[in-house]
């Protein structure tokens, strides 16, 4: 990584005679060193125009300012909420490409590479600038630090073309058809398969160093996983959890008359019963207190306890 970013202008980039366009990089070579203006012979009548998006963050700010002061009537309404954080963001990336691509910078996006290598419409999109807007500032806290020895727009646009060019792997692949996957995708580490053609893992590298420069490393998170669905034989194995509690055992049945009859032990309970009513009367007689009742009723009572 150290050894990249030590890589002077020179060994890439080769100026025409007059200083006026580029001859190599190859897929730059015509390009106009200077910025580019629209009223230039080099423009394409078919690009969209990077004056008339800058001048749209006016009426983002303004839509921003509306759809706050409606969120604070109307708190609970979802749509609402989505159409203010949406012209938020606008207005984030509308600053930050202004930042980089302002009409008094030394950049505009469809130099990126040369024309003949771009898509019809050019690279004037929201997403594809902010995009490397927010690499060039990256870049420029290595360049500001000393450990990138080129300007952090020629530093890009060399990963982007070497990159692009690694892409293209079959002869009627053309560049334009590639290069905004690659703006969008050089300084990821997704592991999907097949996105590591559009991914630069030495720029990456650089891209975290100059994170850890400017204390923002949370931005960039370890690379997705993304696990396969279970096959057939995987769901059938169980899963380890928390188990449910046992239902209670069934009642026990003899194996040859069927469940127990409970008429037995209901008399059984009843004869009990009667014995102990007895049986307590029998002990309240013989400790009950005697009283004389006269002489006949003495003899009376001997004659039962013979």
């Amino acid at each position: 990584v150290e050894k990249m970013l030590r890589t002077p202008y020179g060994q890439v980039y080769q100026l025409s005679r007059d200083q006026l366009t580029y001859m190599k990089p190859r897929d730059l070579d015509g390009t106009p060193i200077a910025r580019l203006r629209e009223s230039d012979p080099y423009w394409e009548s078919g690009w969209a125009s990077l004056d008339r998006f800058l001048d749209r963050e006016a009426e983002e700010e303004r839509l921003k300012r509306e759809y706050r002061a409606e969120q604070l009537r109307k708190p609970d309404d979802k749509a609402v909420a989505k159409a203010c954080r949406r012209h938020r963001d606008n207005v984030s990336k509308h600053r930050k490409i202004r930042e980089i691509f302002g009409h008094n910078t030394p950049y505009h996006p469809n130099q990126l590479v040369a024309k003949e290598n771009l898509p019809l419409g050019g690279l004037v999109e929201m997403d594809v600038m902010y995009k490397m807007a927010c690499k060039i500032t990256d870049l420029r806290a290595l360049q500001a630090h000393g450990k990138l020895a080129m300007d952090p727009w020629d530093f890009l646009r060399w990963r982007v073309i070497k990159k692009a060019r690694e892409s293209c792997v079959f002869p009627w692949e053309k560049l334009g058809d590639v290069i905004k996957s690659i703006v969008l995708r050089i300084g990821d580490d997704s592991g999907l398969d097949g996105a590591e053609r559009f991914e630069d893992s030495l720029f990456r590298k650089a891209i975290l160093e100059a994170a850890k420069i400017q204390c923002t490393l949370n931005r960039y998170g370890a690379k997705k996983v993304h696990k396969p669905s279970p096959s057939f034989s995987e769901s059938l194995v169980p899963r380890v959890g928390p188990v449910s509690p046992l239902p209670p055992p069934p009642p026990t049945f003899n194996r040859t008359s069927g469940p127990a009859d409970p008429e037995p032990a209901r008399e059984q309970n009843e004869r009990s019963q009667r014995e102990t009513t007895r049986s307590e009367r029998r002990q309240a007689e013989a400790n009950r207190t005697p009283i004389y009742q006269g002489v006949n009723a003495y003899r009376a009572q001997m004659e039962q306890r013979r």
